[in-house]
């Protein structure tokens, strides 16, 4: 499985198709296997259409599936069945990972948290409906392909006086940090700044050119440490990612596919060098930097 995930580009979901047999809950981790192995193939990822993407997914999917299969599962049918998948697993995931940056939730185990997220999960959906889908979330939510198409917005976080964290979500409409544009050049300011003082009648243009570039080297400073909470948060995604797969406890798992999914993914993380920071030194650094940003946000509006 590639991990060039930059090059792949995963079309988007057609329209869910007619209802088929029940799916099993085997069906249903194939059906993420077979996702997660497609949308991070980047040789065959990059530029395909939806139709050759969902097709690949089948193909896939009907040939691992096995004496598992309760019948052959059409493009249709596959893509119906993620699109009732997917939604409820970000979902789930969201409570979880609300709960896990939550301070008052610093002492519980994963498992602990996994328990709480359900019943946040029961409370925020209508009519009180349950997540059902654990099986499906245990796979999706290891793997960092479909945490990066599936990431909400960034938010940033501010701590309160009695020491809990607010979150404030960013409602605007946002890019990723290589969309950011870029301001006019600093040099190119400087230049037009020097060509108007050699007229007094550009006296006043030249103050306002200064004005643009004391302004442009904000919003370029704001845009570089924009894009390090960016880097420190996706740090300490990965971070809390690896340490539930690492807390599982693979003896149990009865499904050998499974587990032999579950130790390749151990086996990387320990083969990953180590690193000796706390979850609370990552969010001190993300909270240092967001800091830094409402600075230089504070002197753009002065």
């Amino acid at each position: 499985m590639s991990d060039n995930f930059e090059t792949v580009t995963i079309p988007e979901l057609p329209k869910k198709a007619g209802r088929g047999a029940n799916w099993l809950r085997a069906e249903d981790q194939q059906l993420c296997l077979s996702f997660v192995a497609i949308a991070t193939d980047g040789v065959i990822g990059k530029g395909q259409t939806c139709i050759s993407f969902w097709d690949r997914i089948k193909t896939n999917y009907n040939a691992k599936i096995g004496e598992n299969a309760v019948e052959e599962r059409t493009s249709a049918a596959i893509t119906s069945r993620w699109n009732t998948i997917n939604p409820s697993v970000q979902k789930f995931t969201g409570c979880y990972e609300t709960l896990l940056r939550s301070v008052q939730q610093s002492g519980s185990s994963p498992q602990d948290l996994v328990h709480k997220a359900y019943a946040l999960y029961k409370t925020s959906t209508k009519n009180g409906a349950p997540f059902v889908l654990e099986h499906c979330w245990q796979i999706l939510s290891a793997e960092p392909k479909w945490a990066m198409y599936n990431m909400p917005k960034p938010v940033v976080t501010k701590r309160k006086n009695n020491g809990s964290l607010e979150v404030i979500e960013d409602t605007e409409t946002g890019s990723s940090s290589g969309d950011v544009a870029r301001p006019m050049g600093c040099k190119k300011l400087k230049a037009l700044e020097q060509r108007a003082r050699q007229n007094e009648v550009g006296e006043s243009i030249a103050a306002r050119l200064k004005d643009l570039l004391e302004l442009n080297e904000k919003k370029l400073l704001q845009n570089k440490l924009a894009i390090q909470v960016t880097k420190k948060k996706m740090r300490f995604d990965k971070r809390v990612r690896d340490e539930r797969i690492m807390s599982m406890d693979l003896s149990v798992m009865t499904d050998p596919r499974k587990r032999a999914y579950f130790e390749k993914k151990q086996e990387k993380i320990l083969s990953q060098p180590s690193d000796d920071s706390s979850d609370e030194d990552v969010e001190n650094e993300v909270e240092d930097v967001v800091e830094e940003v409402t600075e230089v946000e504070d002197g753009l509006e002065d």
